[in-house]
């Protein structure tokens, strides 16, 4: 008798703790940020990094065009468009970069890398 109620509350137990595992895990989400190419429209500068030589400055247009400075004058250009959190640059020769985006508000853009750099970046407007 005393083995078949443990043996009940051990099978009650699993049950709650499986109940609990099934609810508890939910899918993650893939996708953070929903990003508009709208809302990148206009000059972003690094922040902290005022020595750095690539892309210090870069600009997004309305036409869809992205344009990012150096400090040795070079002008990189390249085509944009977004999808959920990720930036797509495309150069004039095709090659794509993805860059996902960490963070967006109306004065600050968060980088995991941006183009051929892969360190997080931070700008501001």
């Amino acid at each position: 008798m005393e083995a078949t109620r443990c043996f009940t509350s051990l099978l009650k137990l699993f049950i709650w703790i499986t109940i609990f595992l099934i609810f508890s895990c939910s899918p993650s989400r893939k996708h953070e940020l929903e990003i508009s190419a709208n809302i990148l429209c206009r000059k972003w500068s690094l922040e902290g990094e005022e020595k750095r030589v690539n892309y210090p400055e870069m600009e997004f247009c309305k036409d869809r065009t992205a344009v990012l400075y150096s400090q040795a004058d070079t002008i990189y250009r390249f085509t944009f468009y977004t999808r959920n959190d990720t930036l797509f640059l495309v150069d004039v020769y095709g090659k794509r970069y993805v860059n996902r985006i960490k963070k967006l508000t109306n004065n600050t853009i968060v980088f995991d890398g941006i183009a051929d750099v892969d360190k997080e970046q931070t700008y501001k407007r």
